[in-house]
This record gives C-alpha cells, structure tokens and sequence, in this order.
C-alpha cells in the first residue's frame, strides 16, 4: 500500500484506490509516498476527526479504514 497525503486528509493506496484513514497517529510518521504493510478494518465513519476542517480540495475515495496492524 502506498501512503497519499494531502490536504483532505491521508489515504492508504490499494490497486489505484485510496482509503481514507481515520486513526492518522498510525502514519504521522511515515512519509508521502511511502510503501507498508497494513492489515485494514473499513468502517462506515470516522468520528475522530468528523469536525476536522482539511480543505476545500475533493479527493475521491472508497471510504473509511482503519489501520488495524502496521509494518
């Protein structure tokens, strides 16, 4: 998976389809471009982060995850 950030938010990219990640602490430290291995759990909404302003910019996306394991 490859890690997108911008500013909408940051995404975990998976065969050309980005999912948005809702707990961020798990990548703050990962880079933009970056290439890991996650295990993912989809969820319907992110409530973290529901009143987080990021920009008025669209990034189509496939949802919500969660990042479940990290290597």
């Amino acid at each position: 998976m490859t890690v997108v950030k911008d500013c909408t938010g940051t995404y975990l990219r998976i065969h050309g389809k980005d999912f948005k990640v809702c707990n961020l602490g798990k990548l703050s430290s990962v880079p933009a471009g970056a290439t890991v291995t996650a295990t993912l759990k989809k969820i319907d909404n992110c409530k973290s982060l529901d009143d987080r302003f990021f920009c008025m910019m669209f990034h189509e996306n496939e949802g919500w995850v969660e990042i479940v394991k990290l290597k």
